[in-house]
Protein backbone atom coordinates (compact mmCIF):
# COMPACT_ATOMS: atom_id res chain seq x y z
CA UNK A 1 0.00 0.00 0.00
CA UNK A 2 1.15 3.66 -0.24
CA UNK A 3 3.67 3.41 -3.11
CA UNK A 4 1.74 2.86 -6.43
CA UNK A 5 4.52 0.21 -7.11
CA UNK A 6 4.03 -3.43 -7.72
CA UNK A 7 5.56 -6.32 -5.80
CA UNK A 8 8.18 -6.58 -8.41
CA UNK A 9 9.10 -2.89 -7.75
CA UNK A 10 8.89 -2.66 -3.79
CA UNK A 11 10.09 -6.09 -3.50
CA UNK A 12 7.92 -6.54 -0.49
CA UNK A 13 5.71 -9.44 -0.91
CA UNK A 14 4.17 -11.05 2.34
CA UNK A 15 4.53 -10.68 5.99
CA UNK A 16 7.12 -13.28 6.00
CA UNK A 17 9.51 -13.52 3.47
CA UNK A 18 13.75 -14.11 2.82
CA UNK A 19 16.01 -10.69 2.97
CA UNK A 20 19.42 -11.09 1.71
CA UNK A 21 21.51 -9.30 3.75
CA UNK A 22 20.12 -11.25 6.60
CA UNK A 23 20.31 -14.79 4.88
CA UNK A 24 16.91 -15.51 6.52
CA UNK A 25 13.24 -14.87 6.69
CA UNK A 26 12.49 -11.55 8.57
CA UNK A 27 8.54 -9.69 8.90
CA UNK A 28 9.62 -6.29 6.70
CA UNK A 29 6.05 -4.85 8.04
CA UNK A 30 7.67 -5.13 11.78
CA UNK A 31 11.22 -4.64 11.07
CA UNK A 32 11.85 -7.89 12.50
CA UNK A 33 13.33 -11.00 12.10
CA UNK A 34 11.08 -13.57 10.84
CA UNK A 35 11.32 -16.32 13.18
CA UNK A 36 13.77 -15.44 15.61
CA UNK A 37 12.27 -12.86 18.58
CA UNK A 38 16.15 -11.97 20.24
CA UNK A 39 17.70 -11.05 16.73
CA UNK A 40 17.82 -7.35 16.04
CA UNK A 41 18.01 -6.28 12.56
CA UNK A 42 20.47 -3.45 12.72
CA UNK A 43 22.19 -4.42 15.35
CA UNK A 44 23.04 -8.32 13.91
CA UNK A 45 22.67 -7.57 10.54
CA UNK A 46 23.54 -4.14 9.40
CA UNK A 47 20.24 -3.82 7.46
CA UNK A 48 18.62 -0.65 7.94
CA UNK A 49 15.29 0.55 7.34
CA UNK A 50 16.43 2.60 3.72
CA UNK A 51 17.50 -0.43 2.80
CA UNK A 52 14.25 -2.44 2.97
CA UNK A 53 11.43 -0.05 1.55
CA UNK A 54 10.72 1.77 -1.53
CA UNK A 55 12.74 5.08 -0.79
CA UNK A 56 9.29 7.12 -2.71
CA UNK A 57 5.76 6.44 -2.50
CA UNK A 58 2.22 7.82 -3.95
CA UNK A 59 2.78 10.56 -1.62
CA UNK A 60 5.71 12.05 -2.99
CA UNK A 61 3.97 11.77 -6.67
CA UNK A 62 1.08 13.74 -5.42
CA UNK A 63 3.36 16.69 -3.72
CA UNK A 64 5.08 17.00 -7.08
CA UNK A 65 1.41 17.28 -9.18
CA UNK A 66 0.84 20.04 -6.13
CA UNK A 67 -1.36 17.70 -3.97
CA UNK A 68 -1.37 18.00 0.11
CA UNK A 69 -1.85 14.26 1.82
CA UNK A 70 -2.83 13.62 4.92
CA UNK A 71 -2.65 10.06 6.44
CA UNK A 72 -4.47 8.43 9.94
CA UNK A 73 -2.99 5.51 11.03
CA UNK A 74 -3.56 3.69 13.82
CA UNK A 75 -1.75 4.83 17.44
CA UNK A 76 -0.04 1.34 17.76
CA UNK A 77 1.81 1.25 14.50
CA UNK A 78 1.61 4.78 12.90
CA UNK A 79 5.29 5.32 14.34
CA UNK A 80 6.89 1.87 13.20
CA UNK A 81 9.76 1.68 10.69
CA UNK A 82 7.40 0.78 8.10
CA UNK A 83 5.02 3.06 8.10
CA UNK A 84 7.17 6.07 8.51
CA UNK A 85 9.46 5.27 5.23
CA UNK A 86 5.63 4.85 3.67
CA UNK A 87 4.14 7.56 4.87
CA UNK A 88 7.10 9.87 4.34
CA UNK A 89 5.70 13.32 2.27
CA UNK A 90 2.59 13.05 4.69
CA UNK A 91 0.96 14.72 7.57
CA UNK A 92 0.15 11.35 9.76
CA UNK A 93 -2.37 11.97 12.76
CA UNK A 94 -2.47 8.72 14.90
CA UNK A 95 -5.71 7.53 16.33
CA UNK A 96 -6.70 5.33 19.39
CA UNK A 97 -10.09 3.99 18.49
CA UNK A 98 -12.35 3.81 15.37
CA UNK A 99 -14.49 6.62 16.37
CA UNK A 100 -11.59 8.87 17.00
CA UNK A 101 -10.19 8.02 13.29
CA UNK A 102 -13.19 8.80 11.47
CA UNK A 103 -13.83 11.73 13.66
CA UNK A 104 -10.55 13.30 12.83
CA UNK A 105 -11.26 11.91 9.16
CA UNK A 106 -14.57 14.31 8.90
CA UNK A 107 -12.78 17.15 10.78
CA UNK A 108 -9.88 16.96 8.05
CA UNK A 109 -13.10 17.12 5.28
CA UNK A 110 -14.21 19.71 6.75
CA UNK A 111 -11.76 22.22 6.65
CA UNK A 112 -8.84 21.51 4.89
CA UNK A 113 -5.78 22.45 3.46
CA UNK A 114 -5.81 25.47 0.84
CA UNK A 115 -5.79 23.68 -2.88
CA UNK A 116 -5.98 19.58 -3.28
CA UNK A 117 -5.90 17.48 -0.74
CA UNK A 118 -5.80 13.60 -0.68
CA UNK A 119 -6.80 12.32 3.10
CA UNK A 120 -5.70 8.42 3.82
CA UNK A 121 -7.83 6.66 6.72
CA UNK A 122 -6.64 3.09 7.49
CA UNK A 123 -9.35 0.93 9.56
CA UNK A 124 -7.84 -2.34 10.62
CA UNK A 125 -10.77 -4.13 12.88
CA UNK A 126 -12.24 -5.35 10.57
CA UNK A 127 -8.73 -7.19 9.24
CA UNK A 128 -7.85 -8.46 12.77
CA UNK A 129 -11.38 -10.16 13.45
CA UNK A 130 -11.51 -11.77 9.98
CA UNK A 131 -8.08 -13.36 11.22
CA UNK A 132 -9.51 -14.26 14.44
CA UNK A 133 -12.95 -15.65 13.84
CA UNK A 134 -13.06 -15.47 10.01
CA UNK A 135 -14.90 -13.88 7.26
CA UNK A 136 -18.80 -14.96 7.56
CA UNK A 137 -18.70 -14.74 11.27
CA UNK A 138 -20.75 -13.26 13.53
CA UNK A 139 -18.32 -10.83 15.23
CA UNK A 140 -17.44 -9.85 11.69
CA UNK A 141 -20.48 -8.71 10.31
CA UNK A 142 -21.18 -6.89 13.55
CA UNK A 143 -18.04 -5.14 13.21
CA UNK A 144 -18.81 -4.36 9.34
CA UNK A 145 -21.92 -2.97 9.89
CA UNK A 146 -20.68 -1.11 13.22
CA UNK A 147 -18.17 0.30 10.91
CA UNK A 148 -20.60 1.49 8.48
CA UNK A 149 -23.10 2.86 10.73
CA UNK A 150 -20.19 5.05 12.01
CA UNK A 151 -19.36 6.15 8.65
CA UNK A 152 -22.59 7.67 8.14
CA UNK A 153 -22.91 9.43 11.43
CA UNK A 154 -19.36 10.89 11.56
CA UNK A 155 -18.37 11.25 7.95
CA UNK A 156 -21.74 11.49 5.42
CA UNK A 157 -23.85 13.34 8.15
CA UNK A 158 -21.02 15.65 9.57
CA UNK A 159 -19.57 16.99 6.03
CA UNK A 160 -22.93 16.97 4.24
CA UNK A 161 -23.02 20.51 2.35
CA UNK A 162 -19.53 21.04 3.60
CA UNK A 163 -16.80 19.06 1.57
CA UNK A 164 -16.92 20.96 -1.43
CA UNK A 165 -15.90 18.67 -4.39
CA UNK A 166 -14.81 15.54 -3.26
CA UNK A 167 -14.78 12.27 -3.36
CA UNK A 168 -15.44 9.31 -0.99
CA UNK A 169 -13.54 6.05 -1.66
CA UNK A 170 -13.98 2.97 0.98
CA UNK A 171 -12.02 -0.21 -0.28
CA UNK A 172 -10.02 -3.12 1.07
CA UNK A 173 -6.38 -3.99 0.06
CA UNK A 174 -6.80 -7.78 0.42
CA UNK A 175 -9.80 -10.47 0.93
CA UNK A 176 -9.92 -13.63 3.49
CA UNK A 177 -10.42 -16.87 3.20
CA UNK A 178 -11.63 -18.89 6.27
CA UNK A 179 -10.61 -22.38 7.21
CA UNK A 180 -10.41 -24.75 10.32
CA UNK A 181 -7.01 -24.19 12.05
CA UNK A 182 -7.33 -27.38 13.32
CA UNK A 183 -7.06 -29.10 9.50
CA UNK A 184 -3.88 -27.41 8.57
CA UNK A 185 -1.71 -29.26 6.19
CA UNK A 186 1.99 -29.16 8.12
CA UNK A 187 4.73 -29.76 5.07
CA UNK A 188 7.45 -30.94 7.74
CA UNK A 189 4.79 -33.59 9.42
CA UNK A 190 3.38 -34.66 5.76
CA UNK A 191 6.94 -35.05 4.83
CA UNK A 192 9.46 -35.67 7.86
CA UNK A 193 12.14 -35.50 5.13
CA UNK A 194 11.21 -31.90 3.61
CA UNK A 195 13.73 -30.03 6.44
CA UNK A 196 17.06 -31.27 4.45
CA UNK A 197 15.77 -29.67 1.33
CA UNK A 198 15.94 -26.50 2.07
CA UNK A 199 18.42 -23.82 1.48
CA UNK A 200 20.42 -22.70 4.84
CA UNK A 201 21.34 -19.58 6.47
CA UNK A 202 24.91 -18.16 7.56
CA UNK A 203 23.83 -20.30 10.80
CA UNK A 204 23.96 -23.45 8.75
CA UNK A 205 20.33 -23.96 9.88
CA UNK A 206 17.25 -24.66 7.35
CA UNK A 207 15.37 -21.15 5.63
CA UNK A 208 12.60 -21.91 6.71
CA UNK A 209 9.35 -20.65 4.41
CA UNK A 210 8.04 -17.17 4.02
CA UNK A 211 4.34 -16.45 3.16
CA UNK A 212 1.54 -17.46 5.30
CA UNK A 213 -0.95 -20.62 5.24
CA UNK A 214 -2.48 -19.22 1.78
CA UNK A 215 0.95 -18.68 0.19
CA UNK A 216 4.06 -20.63 1.47
CA UNK A 217 7.73 -19.40 -0.19
CA UNK A 218 9.90 -22.25 -0.09
CA UNK A 219 13.84 -21.84 -0.09
CA UNK A 220 14.86 -25.38 -1.30
CA UNK A 221 18.43 -26.30 -2.04
CA UNK A 222 18.62 -26.55 -6.43
CA UNK A 223 19.51 -30.33 -6.13
CA UNK A 224 16.68 -31.28 -4.35
CA UNK A 225 13.50 -28.89 -6.06
CA UNK A 226 12.53 -31.59 -8.69
CA UNK A 227 11.92 -34.13 -5.78
CA UNK A 228 10.73 -31.43 -3.29
CA UNK A 229 8.31 -30.50 -5.98
CA UNK A 230 6.88 -33.63 -6.71
CA UNK A 231 6.73 -34.98 -3.25
CA UNK A 232 4.49 -31.65 -2.96
CA UNK A 233 2.50 -31.74 -5.14
CA UNK A 234 1.67 -36.10 -4.39
CA UNK A 235 0.97 -34.96 -0.92
CA UNK A 236 -1.26 -32.03 -1.46
CA UNK A 237 -3.49 -32.82 -4.31
CA UNK A 238 -6.89 -31.55 -4.29
CA UNK A 239 -5.79 -29.47 -1.46
CA UNK A 240 -3.30 -26.84 -2.65
CA UNK A 241 -1.12 -26.52 -6.25
CA UNK A 242 2.48 -25.94 -5.99
CA UNK A 243 4.76 -24.00 -8.79
CA UNK A 244 8.33 -23.24 -9.22
CA UNK A 245 8.67 -19.38 -8.37
CA UNK A 246 10.14 -18.63 -11.76
CA UNK A 247 7.12 -19.76 -13.56
CA UNK A 248 4.68 -17.54 -11.49
CA UNK A 249 7.36 -14.40 -12.27
CA UNK A 250 7.58 -15.09 -15.64
CA UNK A 251 3.51 -15.15 -15.83
CA UNK A 252 3.57 -11.48 -14.50
CA UNK A 253 1.86 -12.29 -11.05
CA UNK A 254 4.42 -10.13 -9.51
CA UNK A 255 4.24 -7.71 -11.80
CA UNK A 256 5.33 -6.81 -15.44
CA UNK A 257 8.64 -4.90 -14.69
CA UNK A 258 11.94 -6.58 -15.00
CA UNK A 259 12.86 -8.30 -11.80
CA UNK A 260 15.94 -7.90 -10.03
CA UNK A 261 18.39 -11.08 -8.94
CA UNK A 262 17.43 -9.55 -5.55
CA UNK A 263 13.86 -10.18 -6.14
CA UNK A 264 14.11 -13.29 -7.71
CA UNK A 265 15.60 -14.78 -4.04
CA UNK A 266 13.15 -13.63 -1.86
CA UNK A 267 10.15 -15.34 -3.61
CA UNK A 268 12.38 -18.42 -3.09
CA UNK A 269 12.33 -21.72 -5.41
CA UNK A 270 8.37 -22.63 -4.78
CA UNK A 271 5.46 -21.25 -3.89
CA UNK A 272 2.14 -23.69 -2.46
CA UNK A 273 -1.23 -22.15 -2.79
CA UNK A 274 -3.31 -23.45 -1.13
CA UNK A 275 -7.65 -24.14 -2.16
CA UNK A 276 -10.40 -22.46 -0.56
CA UNK A 277 -10.78 -23.37 2.53
CA UNK A 278 -7.15 -24.93 3.08
CA UNK A 279 -4.33 -23.88 4.44
CA UNK A 280 -0.80 -25.36 4.27
CA UNK A 281 2.06 -24.46 6.74
CA UNK A 282 5.22 -25.41 8.60
CA UNK A 283 5.14 -27.05 12.25
CA UNK A 284 7.17 -25.95 15.02
CA UNK A 285 5.47 -26.28 17.90
CA UNK A 286 3.77 -22.61 18.15
CA UNK A 287 0.11 -21.40 18.28
CA UNK A 288 0.78 -19.48 15.30
CA UNK A 289 -2.64 -20.58 13.27
CA UNK A 290 -4.88 -22.39 16.41
CA UNK A 291 -5.53 -18.50 17.08
CA UNK A 292 -6.29 -17.87 13.51
CA UNK A 293 -9.62 -18.98 11.41
CA UNK A 294 -8.66 -16.80 8.02
CA UNK A 295 -5.83 -15.70 6.25
CA UNK A 296 -4.96 -13.99 2.39
CA UNK A 297 -2.33 -14.06 0.83
CA UNK A 298 -2.84 -16.58 -1.90
CA UNK A 299 -4.77 -16.34 -5.41
CA UNK A 300 -8.48 -18.06 -4.16
CA UNK A 301 -11.33 -15.54 -4.90
CA UNK A 302 -12.16 -14.87 -1.91
CA UNK A 303 -8.77 -13.30 -1.33
CA UNK A 304 -8.21 -11.68 -4.48
CA UNK A 305 -11.99 -9.66 -4.88
CA UNK A 306 -12.49 -7.30 -2.78
CA UNK A 307 -14.98 -4.00 -2.84
CA UNK A 308 -14.91 -0.69 -3.89
CA UNK A 309 -17.40 2.30 -2.82
CA UNK A 310 -17.58 5.52 -4.46
CA UNK A 311 -19.85 8.28 -2.83
CA UNK A 312 -19.87 12.48 -3.78
CA UNK A 313 -19.93 14.25 -0.35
Amino acid sequence: MNTGMEPIETEIIEFRQYNEKVNDIIMPIRFKHGYDSKADLAKDFQLLPADLYPRKNIYNFLSDQGVNSTTFLGDRYAKSEFNKSLSNGSEVYPYLTLIEGLYMFSKKINSPKKGKNFLYLYLDLIDEIAHKYGAGSPELDLEIDNMFRLIDELILTKTKSKAGRTLLLITADHGHDVFDPEETIYINKIIPEFESYLRKNSKGEPILPGGSAKDIFLYVDPKHQELAKAKLEQELKGRAEVYFSKDLLEQGFFGRKQSSAGFRKVIGDMVVLPYNGESVWWYRGDKYLKQSKGQHGGLSRNEMEIPLFAYVL
